[in-house]
């Protein structure tokens, strides 16, 4: 389990940096930490006007208002309207149950920020005092707890044979809620501590579910009835019919089977453990752009590539403020001697509004001197608002999201043009949402495979 850890950590560590970069670019952090020091130190601005979350919001509503939805139909002899019908309103009660919306948005704004989100199904107890248990679509708020199988090939993980989803709790909650187990029962952590240093600190306990694949080798039999069951449980008598006939074997053939197992640990011993119903491990991502260089995989979304373009924004919006404010402040300049008795009136003339400045009117060489004046200048301002928007359309370049998604009038007037126009505003978002489209598709397979499990319905159904 540590080494399967360790390898999807090791996989993943370069782009959780870039994804975390990106995350506190779009809260805020957008200036370099060496510049806004040495920027502060001189006490000059360092403006931020972040426009980078307009453009996610642009995205991530265009999917609000185009919700992917499951649809569950009969595909095939063995299935039937009526039963998929069934299927369908079990599946929107789960998702009303969930409040599934939240999940899905929280994944979505994951894949348009930083690149990656996820949500996941679990099972869980209807009240505490029942037996019954119900399917339930959470999100999963921190992209960073969860670990995929770095070897699955598909967008959806459909093929991943395991994952995590995991917590840093604090000693004191650790031992509140598992102080029966080994760890929580022992007053040093120090020893344990350096055999699985990234899972145990005097600061923190690392607690992850841990979801895996077994294969199991049977040989199907396919009786004559339709049924498919494993040789091996068909007893020696055999099965008879309704009609009172036997039951044969038509067909045989060899098959590796799927389980799947779920444990939660702490790194150093397993603190519960049990079968999952399902046969795919229920963590589904929502991918943004994605790139394969080299055998890895890079994942990306609109905030990556307009970082620089809203750098110079900032930097040239601090420029322009830098020169109008100290414009006023031009410094005087006098002859030397001319100050003389009056130099503190002097210093404070550009943060004190002094009703009458007094000078020498001679130099020091006693020559006659003209009152001092301002070095006057006039700051580039049109230089810099051009600058600054050109760092504007940058970021609409990079972003791909241009003045008609952002709601910009136009001069359009024929039906033709304002569609043309509307499609342009939607176009560039369509593949955040068939990402999630796609692994909505996946979450449906998902629920249909475990529904039977959880709750009294027929299995005879396809997705």
């Amino acid at each position: 389990m540590r080494e399967r850890f360790d390898l999807a950590s090791e996989a993943e560590r370069e782009g959780r940096i870039e994804e975390l970069d990106d995350l506190k670019f779009l809260s805020g952090d957008q200036w370099p930490a060496e510049i806004k020091m040495a920027r502060e130190l001189e006490r000059r601005p360092c403006s931020i006007i972040n426009r980078l979350p307009q453009f996610r919001r642009q995205v991530t509503n265009d999917q609000r208002q185009n919700r992917p939805s499951i649809k569950v139909s009969p595909v095939d002899d063995k299935a039937d309207i009526e039963t998929a019908k069934i299927y369908q309103g079990l599946i929107r009660h789960i998702e009303y149950n969930s409040n599934a919306d939240v999940a899905y948005d929280t994944a979505f704004e994951g894949a348009a920020g930083p690149g990656l989100g996820y949500f996941r199904v679990i099972t869980d107890y209807c009240d505490p005092a029942s037996f019954d248990q119900e399917i339930l679509i959470k999100r999963i708020r921190n992209r960073f707890a969860v670990y995929m199988d770095p070897n699955a090939q598909e967008p959806d993980a459909s093929d991943a044979n395991w994952g995590f989803v995991h917590e840093d709790m604090s000693p004191d909650d650790y031992r509140a809620e598992f102080g029966e187990s080994k760890l929580g029962s022992m007053a040093d952590w120090s020893s344990v501590g350096d055999t699985a240093p990234e899972w145990i600190s005097d600061k923190h306990v690392r607690v992850a579910e841990y979801f895996y694949k077994t294969f199991k080798k049977v040989t199907l039999a396919q009786m004559s009835d339709g049924t498919i069951l494993d040789k091996s449980k068909i007893p020696p008598q055999g099965f008879v019919g309704e009609d009172g006939q036997p039951v044969t074997i038509e067909r045989e053939r060899e098959a590796t089977l799927p389980a799947i197992k779920w444990c939660k640990t702490n790194g150093i011993e397993i603190l519960e453990e049990t079968d999952w119903l399902g046969k795919w491990i229920p963590i589904v991502p929502v991918l943004g752009d994605e790139l394969d260089i080299d055998g890895k995989r890079i994942l990306s979304g609109i905030i990556r590539h307009a970082k620089d373009p809203q750098r110079m924004y900032n930097y040239w919006n601090s420029a322009a403020v830098e020169m109008t404010a100290l414009a006023p402040k031009a410094p005087y300049v006098g002859a030397a001697g001319q100050f003389a008795g009056f130099e503190d009136m002097w210093k404070s003339a550009n943060t004190k509004n002094h009703a009458y400045l007094e000078y020498n009117p001679k130099g020091l060489n006693g020559q006659a001197m003209p009152p001092p004046q301002r070095q006057t200048y006039e700051p580039a301002i049109q230089a810099i608002t051009q600058q600054m928007m050109q760092s504007a359309d940058d970021m609409k370049a990079t972003t791909g999201i241009y003045d008609a998604s952002l709601g910009a009038r136009s001069n359009e007037n024929s039906g033709v043009a304002i569609q043309r126009r509307n499609l342009q505003a939607q176009t560039n978002n369509f593949h955040y949402i068939d990402n999630l489209s796609r692994a909505m598709r996946h979450l449906g397979r998902i629920l249909v495979d475990l529904i039977p499990h959880v709750y009294d319905t027929p299995r005879a159904v396809r997705t």
